[in-house]
């Protein structure tokens, strides 16, 4: 078991929507994944879309935490409340095509809570004969993906050393060697004179 990266969530929701198209067309190998709409039109429950050959049609939707402890670490649940999971996931039924897997992508840690209200929601979709199942991406997911396909991790967070294998480590020192060469010197060097001796 090799060991793994931590990488902190995006900056901004747009770029967590982007990680999450991505996401979906590697982790589902879904060739056709895209955001929905634009801000301002109705989502229903889905930011992200595609087709798995698998698994069917999956909805995602993307939750961008701005609340962070003193560590800089999003809270674990955030203002992923109770209500707020039901409201997106009934939000979602109204989505077509239809899906068969809805995603709840978020920032936020992993939370029993949450994992919890989930399974409330699959539950429900069973004995209702919905074929349609939930689950959560917090974080700790994203982390794993990332860590599972280095392609990700060299697009999004290519300015982060990253040593996987002795190659990169060489690569890395190259780049480095071939940055100091490229500096200009800002040290000059003077020849002394050399010293005369006569002959007597």
């Amino acid at each position: 078991m090799g060991i793994w990266q931590f990488f902190q969530p995006p900056l901004y929701w747009q770029q967590f929507e982007e990680l999450c198209t991505t996401l979906l067309t590697e982790v589902y190998s879904v060739p056709n994944a895209q955001q929905v709409g634009r801000p301002g039109q109705a989502q229903h429950g889905v930011d992200v879309f595609g087709t798995s050959s698998r698994y069917g049609r999956i909805g995602i939707q993307c939750k961008r935490l701005a609340d962070l402890d003193e560590n800089g670490n999003p809270y674990p649940g955030g203002p992923i409340s109770r209500a707020f999971l039901r409201d997106e996931a009934d939000a979602a039924l109204g989505f077509t095509p239809d899906i068969s897997l809805w995603i709840l992508a978020t920032t936020a840690r992993r939370d029993t809570k949450v994992q919890a209200w989930v399974e409330e929601i699959n539950n429900e979709w069973e004995q209702a004969g919905r074929k349609r199942i939930a689950i959560v991406w917090t974080w700790d997911e994203c982390i794993s993906h990332l860590n599972s396909y280095p392609d990700l991790q060299r697009r999004y967070y290519r300015d982060v050393i990253q040593v996987r294998a002795p190659k990169d480590l060489d690569e890395i020192i190259l780049r480095t060697i071939a940055m100091a060469f490229a500096r200009p010197s800002r040290c000059r060097f003077t020849a002394k004179p050399r010293a005369s001796f006569s002959r007597r």
